[in-house]
């Protein structure tokens, strides 16, 4: 699923929980805090897999660079969806 349609999926929830007693400017404040909050997760995440595809191939092994960089790239691509959202 794209980064933006999980913050939206988490906004509607927000919404049908609080949405009434949040003004258009606390939700967009709080769309942009769950942008980042995903950026944040799947910044960790890609560091830890790197970190654990380098423990089980070992750092001298082709295929554990290449999934590194693999990671790194689906990275930078999800950033940049997210960083559209804003």
């Amino acid at each position: 699923m794209k980064a933006d349609k999980i913050t939206e999926k988490a906004m509607k929830k927000v919404k049908a929980v609080a949405g009434k007693d949040l003004s258009k400017t606390q939700l967009e404040e709080l769309r942009i805090i769950l942008a980042d909050l995903a950026i944040d997760i799947a910044s960790e995440t890609a560091k830890h897999c790197a970190k654990q595809t380098a423990k089980l191939f070992g750092p001298k092994t082709g295929l554990a660079a290449d999934i590194a960089d693999e990671i790194k790239r689906s990275k930078i691509a999800l950033v940049t969806n997210l960083e559209s959202l804003r």
